[in-house]
């Protein structure tokens, strides 16, 4: 009995240690699974995806998805969430605890957008999925609406608030068309991903004068208070 007693025992800490490596698996295995469909995504579109090829590509059955998803536009939210989120979360908290001026935090959060966004092939690759099948499936213009297209226009009017709020910037209705203020990023994108193979754009550059044009409509003019309404 006793060796029946030590074998156990020593059993134990490998079943503990497989039960550890199980539940990471498990863990990780939403994330795989975004990442396997992102990729589906953009190889195959969105309407010639399905939840059997999303499986086979990260390696698992198609009831596993349906452990952590109840359809494809589930999915498809949790690619776009998975991937843009950390992306807002650390500009709001760099907004939040920025000690400069608002010229300067705007110009670093524009070249962080570049950065972080424009440059980034699949940034292209998902603009390109929503242009070419939003309007058979305006569910997921709806999703990238909402957890792209809003967060990053209520940080443009933060970064605005602040400027006003500060005397930086002039009382301008600028907060109320995020658009404008991030217009010539989308712009870029855009031209990357329909024309980088002809022309391509030196991004530092256009991200400068990007930051100088919005700069040239939001900083008091000579002789007038920030107070002054363009």
């Amino acid at each position: 009995m006793d060796q029946a007693v030590t074998k156990t025992q020593s059993r134990g800490p490998a079943g503990q240690a497989g039960t550890v490596v199980r539940q990471r698996r498990k863990a990780q295995r939403p994330a795989e699974i975004v990442d396997a469909a992102l990729d589906e995504f953009i190889e195959r579109g969105y309407g010639s995806a399905s939840l059997e090829s999303i499986a086979r590509r990260a390696g698992i059955t198609k009831g596993t998805i349906y452990l952590y998803f109840a359809n494809k536009q589930a999915v498809f939210n949790a690619v776009v969430s998975h991937h843009v989120q950390p992306l807002f979360q650390e500009a709001e908290q760099a907004i939040a605890g920025f000690q400069g001026s608002t010229v300067d935090l705007l110009r670093e959060h524009l070249r962080q957008t570049y950065i972080r966004l424009v440059t980034q092939e699949r940034e292209r690759e998902m603009l390109r999925l929503l242009i070419s099948e939003g309007a058979r499936f305006p569910e997921l213009t709806e999703i990238y609406h909402r957890e792209v297209v809003s967060r990053s226009a209520n940080i443009a009017r933060l970064i605005v608030w602040r400027g006003m709020a500060r005397g930086e910037f002039r009382q301008t209705a600028l907060d109320r068309f995020p658009q404008i203020i991030n217009g010539p990023a989308l712009a870029a994108l855009m031209w990357l991903m329909l024309f980088g193979g002809s022309q391509d754009l030196d991004i530092e550059a256009y991200a400068q004068t990007h930051a100088d044009l919005l700069l040239y409509g939001l900083l008091p003019r000579p002789g007038e208070t920030a107070d002054t309404r363009g």
